[in-house]
This record gives C-alpha cells, sequence and structure tokens, in this order.
C-alpha cells in the first residue's frame, strides 16, 4: 500500500520520501521507483528518530503512514503488550 502511494504522489510530480526502519531497504526501494524518491531511516516508535527525518525535509505537503511498529496478527491472538505497542506507534508515529 505505502509503495503504491509513493508512485502515485512520483506520478502527480512529487518528491517523495520512503522511509523505515531498514535503511538498505528503504534506499533499494527507493532506488528502484525513479529520481525524485529517495530513502531514509526512521523509527516511528522514537521521537527523535522521526525529529531527524522530518528535519532533513525541505518541505512536506503530505505524510501517508503505514507503518506496522510491532506485531500484527489475529486480534483475539495478541499479546496485550503486542496489541498496545502497534496501536501507540500508529497514534504516536503519525
Amino acid at each position: 500500500m505505502g509503495l503504491g502511494a509513493a508512485k502515485a504522489a512520483q506520478d502527480a510530480g512529487a518528491a517523495v520520501v520512503i522511509a523505515g526502519t531498514s535503511q538498505e531497504k528503504a534506499e533499494r526501494i527507493a532506488s528502484g521507483s525513479g529520481p525524485e524518491v529517495t530513502g531514509r531511516f526512521v523509527d516511528v516508535t522514537k521521537p527523535e528518530s522521526i525529529r531527524i527525518l522530518i528535519s532533513g525535509l525541505e518541505s512536506l505537503d503530505h505524510l501517508f503512514f503505514t507503518a506496522a511498529p510491532a506485531k500484527s496478527g489475529a486480534f483475539r491472538e495478541l499479546r496485550i503488550e503486542d496489541a498496545r505497542r502497534y496501536l501507540e506507534g500508529h497514534f504516536w508515529g503519525s
């Protein structure tokens, strides 16, 4: 879903940053996506990591957030700690 949104934004003329917890993976995906796409590291569970990512941007017009910062799975099978981390990551990370 995130890659599709990035490609649609690029097709519309946007400069796109793909960010994730693996710098190498983000760069690899970005390099195969076109000249206006860059890859960066971010850990959405750490406020300082988010500040570093945002401070390196010239501007930010749109944010498309698809991170899943914890284990996910069938709701009835998740440990409460995993569900809490997942929900907190989505809420505070975005």
